[in-house]
């Protein structure tokens, strides 16, 4: 990764690719990709808040159906 972008978006990434996974195994998967990279402590804080906070997010969307409005005139 040679960007923030690359990073974000390899931390949106793993968000979605771990939500069938518990939390202890997505947060090492996430230790796994932050890491290496030896990022200074407040991307590190950044990156990692931005995880868990569109994990959650998704987590919290993946079993609700959408509602839709009904058509115009058939109410």
């Amino acid at each position: 990764m040679k960007t923030k972008l690359d990073l974000y978006l390899a931390v949106q990434r793993l968000s979605e690719s771990t939500l069938a996974k518990s939390h202890v195994d997505a947060e090492k998967e996430l230790v796994a990709l932050l890491k290496p990279l030896n990022l200074v402590d407040h991307d590190q804080t950044r990156f990692s808040q931005q995880f868990f906070s569109r994990r959650h997010t998704m987590l919290e969307l993946k079993n609700q159906p959408l509602e839709t409005a009904a058509p115009a005139g058939k109410q």
